[in-house]
């Protein structure tokens, strides 16, 4: 993220931008995103699409640079994002909610957040076809939405 003064961050210039880039490939891999403070603190809550804010961007980027990737949990009156690392298996992702989630998972009911959205319910979602039980094995992809499965006894 390089921060430029806003009107530099509106003409899309700036004389530094180059050789930031350049710094940046030789050094680091990644990428960089113009960004005003100043844009973004008068900005930020505009609907109007032609004033979008960079913080969705960042927040990609950051995960991206980071590994990690989010699911989702839902129930009648909560929905919550949960944080994991890529490539993590649902019964680790499962571990971030509760450690009893990781010790009795029996399966991750998912379905994926486009698909919710494209159908508009759980139960359209399953008519489609496109809710599925998952094992242990599942890598939990971005933007998952789960129901977990598990039992923990007081025996065991």
């Amino acid at each position: 993220m390089v921060n430029l003064c806003e009107e530099d961050f509106l003409k899309k210039s700036n004389k530094w931008l180059k050789k930031i880039k350049e710094f940046i490939d030789a050094n680091v891999p990644g990428e960089i995103i113009p960004y005003s403070a100043s844009y973004e603190k008068d900005h930020l809550d505009d609907k109007d699409e032609n004033k979008r804010t960079m913080v969705p961007k960042i927040i990609k980027a950051g995960y991206n640079a980071l590994d990690l990737v989010y699911f989702f949990t839902a129930g009648h009156d909560e929905v919550r994002a949960w944080t994991i690392r890529k490539n993590s298996k649902a019964p680790q992702a499962a571990g971030t909610i509760h450690t009893d989630f990781e010790k009795g998972f029996i399966c991750a009911e998912v379905m994926k957040y486009a698909d919710f959205v494209e159908y508009g319910s759980e139960n359209a979602v399953k008519a489609e076809g496109k809710y599925r039980q998952q094992g242990k094995e599942y890598v939990v992809e971005d933007g998952d939405i789960i129901l977990y499965r598990f039992n923990v006894s007081k025996g065991k």
